[in-house]
């Protein structure tokens, strides 16, 4: 049976929208800080920190540096480009 374009407007709008958060982010967060998994993240700015997760909330992430290369770090997180393992630690 074919909804006359009424109906499906009206479907339309009764849809909700995607959630902004679906947990995964913390989730891959959290098997890094547990497995202590070397870790390099990229800034918008181009700058590059390597380490393993210590601590992360909604706002931050805190880094530890294993390569003596610095101090530890807190990256807030709309600063981030990207988080990707680091094959190399």
């Amino acid at each position: 049976m074919s909804q006359s374009p009424a109906d499906r407007n009206r479907n339309a709008e009764r849809r909700m929208p995607p959630p902004d958060a679906t947990g995964k982010e913390a989730e891959y967060l959290l098997s890094l800080k547990d497995g202590r998994i070397p870790i390099r993240v990229e800034m918008l700015d181009g700058t590059e920190f390597a380490g393993i997760v210590e601590y992360y909330d909604r706002e931050m992430i805190k880094v530890n540096r294993l390569d003596g290369s610095g101090p530890n770090v807190v990256l807030r997180k709309r600063h981030v480009r990207s988080i990707r393992e680091d094959g190399t630690g």
